[in-house]
Order: C-alpha cells, then structure tokens, then sequence
C-alpha cells in the first residue's frame, strides 16, 4: 500500500509541481506591513509544533503589482532558527547553502503566487525542523524594486 502511495504522490507532483497532497500540511502567515527596497526584515512563520520536514514555500504579494526586472528585484532567505545559546546567530539558510536567495525579478501581478520551487533547492539537513524550531523568511531588495505590502507565504511540510 506505501508503495502505491508513493507511486501516486510522484505522479501527483509531477504533475501538478508544487501543489500539495494530502499527505502534506501547510501553514499560511500574513505581513500587513509595507515593505520598502532598502529594508530587510525577518518576518517570523512559525514555530515547529512537532518534528517536521519543509516542502516548498510560496509567496504572494496582495499589496499591487510588482513591477520587476534583473536590476530591481526582491530575494527571500527562508531560515531555520534553532535557540541554542544566541537567537540572532543561531539559524541556517534551509535553500541549498547558506546565502542562497530565492528571487523574484520578473513583472508580478496583484494576487499571483511565485513558488519558490522549482528554483529553489532546500537543503535535505537544514529543512528538518525540531519540535521548537523556528521558520522565518528574510527579505532584501537590489536595485529599486517595487515595495512590497500585504504579503502572504504558505509553507507546505510533512510530519517526521
């Protein structure tokens, strides 16, 4: 029965990319405040209520259409904070090393999701979250890009 599961579920994301399955869950944070180019804040997701593996992150900006382009562009770090001993410098970045962006630098509009997959890569150690863990996405500007406001980040996952 796992097999044919796992034979469905492959299927299923192959055919439909970042969709989730029933076997995933996913947990959806808002951002009211508008955020200028400029700016980097850390904006907080979740904190991990069990073991748990992150799938695939997707953001949307609800605030007006960005207007994007390879000088002007926004890029996002989703990070792992694990308090050991200091908060500020106890995370990693979860896509591929540390220091890999996820960017959006073309033309969005008003509402439309970007995935961060398939461009992003997520770690296979650093995507494990402890019971306690926190998920957080930092968020820098290059260039001039349009800012950004009522933003939206759905994370998909599955229970370790």
């Amino acid at each position: 029965m796992t097999a044919q599961r796992d034979i469905r579920k492959a299927s299923l994301l192959s055919d439909y990319g970042a969709l989730a399955t029933i076997e995933d869950m996913i947990v959806t944070r808002g951002y009211e405040t508008t955020i200028a180019a400029g700016s980097t804040p850390i904006i907080p997701i979740f904190t991990a209520p069990f073991p748990m593996r992150i799938m695939g992150v997707t953001g949307v900006n609800f605030g007006g259409a960005l207007t994007l382009d390879g000088s002007n562009y926004w890029s996002f770090r989703p990070r792992r904070y694990r308090v050991v001993s200091n908060f500020s410098a106890d995370y990693v970045d979860i896509i591929g090393s540390s220091g890999t962006n996820f960017t959006i630098s073309s033309n969005k509009l008003q509402g439309e999701p970007w995935p961060f997959e398939p461009q992003a890569t997520y770690d296979d150690t650093y995507r494990l979250f402890r019971t306690g863990d926190v998920l957080a996405i930092r968020i820098a500007s290059s260039g001039s890009p349009t800012s950004l406001s009522q933003l939206s980040f759905t994370v998909r996952y599955e229970p370790q």
